[in-house]
């Protein structure tokens, strides 16, 4: 009988331990969880990204022989969303890779970051790319943690960015606004207009009303015509102006590439130091050889400086009413016969 005693005591001796163990175990604080969350922001270039599931999309969309040159920030903020037994900093957020069978080139992603506490880092995807053919490329990066702390658990929401660039064939006639550093016209959102009448510039008044100024202070319409006719080509571009007048005794000029150039300030320069044409709306007797793209810049202002501005001229940028337009026609210089006509231009409001 006291051996059985004996026997009973030690069992519950033992059976009060592992209950004892057991609480214990219950009462162990949990891991820490940290949570980051990615948000790209709008580019520099004024792409903005969109969301779809777990994955971040910046979409191009561009005439072929253009190139592509944008930064995209993305921000990066770690939270601790369950304080437990873990360290929680600190960590990394790594990069990469640029997605198998991404095509885009000149993407760079960023380098690794090392998070050492809460809070939030923005870092930058950079795309440089060279003049670009026709076609559909894409490059994705991902976003992942590495490195944390025994006890730490570090989740990432939206984790991969998408970059997605659709380049279509170049236009035989293509033309666009720029200002005299070769910026592009931006619309109301901040965002860079390459064609059409989407563009917009205020209009600077001293106190009796008088227009002094735009901004931007001077505008150059470009117009690029691509031979592709079979043969060589003498060529006239005629220009028909609505709301600007020409700037400078040579406000026109032009140059002839050899195929569809890089459109870039550097190439812009370029043909603001070839062919001079004066200021008559006119380009003479250009010889464009089969292939070949002649590239037009005209120098123009707001025709109506010095003048009182009119009284419905509009003052927000949302409403602007005082417009401008150029209309280049591309004819062959001895038959007159067309060959290509493209118009862009903006709208102007009182600033």
């Amino acid at each position: 009988m006291k051996r059985m005693m004996k026997a009973l005591t030690i069992n519950g001796v033992v059976a009060a331990a592992l209950v004892a163990g057991s609480a214990q175990a219950a009462l162990a604080a949990p891991p820490t969880n940290v949570t980051v969350t990615v948000t790209p922001q709008n580019s520099t270039g004024g792409v903005i990204p969109t969301l779809n599931g777990q994955n971040y999309f910046y979409d191009y969309e561009i005439a072929a022989g253009l190139q592509i040159e944008d930064s995209l920030p993305i921000q990066i903020c770690a939270a601790i969303t369950q304080a437990g037994d873990g360290l929680g900093f600190p960590f990394d957020i790594k990069f990469g890779p640029n997605g198998a069978g991404g095509n885009l080139p000149g993407v760079t992603k960023p380098a690794t970051i090392t998070f050492n506490l809460a809070g939030c880092q923005t870092v930058y995807i950079a795309i440089d790319t060279d003049a670009l053919a026709a076609g559909n490329y894409n490059e994705h990066i991902t976003i992942a943690d590495d490195d944390a702390p025994s006890r730490t658990t570090v989740n990432v929401d939206n984790k991969n960015v998408h970059i997605r660039a659709k380049l279509t064939a170049a236009k035989a006639t293509t033309c666009f606004f720029t200002d005299s550093e070769f910026e592009f016209l931006l619309d109301c959102a901040g965002n860079m207009v390459t064609t059409g009448t989407d563009g917009r510039f205020s209009i600077v008044t001293n106190k009796k009303g008088i227009q002094v100024a735009t901004n931007p202070g001077q505008f150059y319409y470009n117009i690029l015509w691509t031979n592709t006719t079979g043969e060589d080509r003498t060529i006239k571009v005629n220009m028909a102006r609505a709301g600007v007048r020409p700037q400078g005794a040579q406000a026109i000029h032009a140059k002839v590439f050899p195929s569809f150039p890089v459109v870039d300030a550097t190439a812009f320069a370029a043909v603001n130091d070839a062919i001079p044409s004066g200021a008559d709306d006119n380009l003479e007797n250009v010889v464009v050889p089969n292939g070949w793209t002649v590239w037009v810049s005209y120098h123009v202002e707001w025709a109506t400086l010095g003048s009182l501005i009119s009284a419905t001229s509009a003052t927000t940028c949302s409403e602007a009413n005082q417009t401008f337009a150029v209309l280049g026609t591309v004819r062959e210089a001895v038959t007159n016969t067309p060959l290509g006509s493209c118009s862009a231009g903006a709208a102007g409001y009182r600033k």
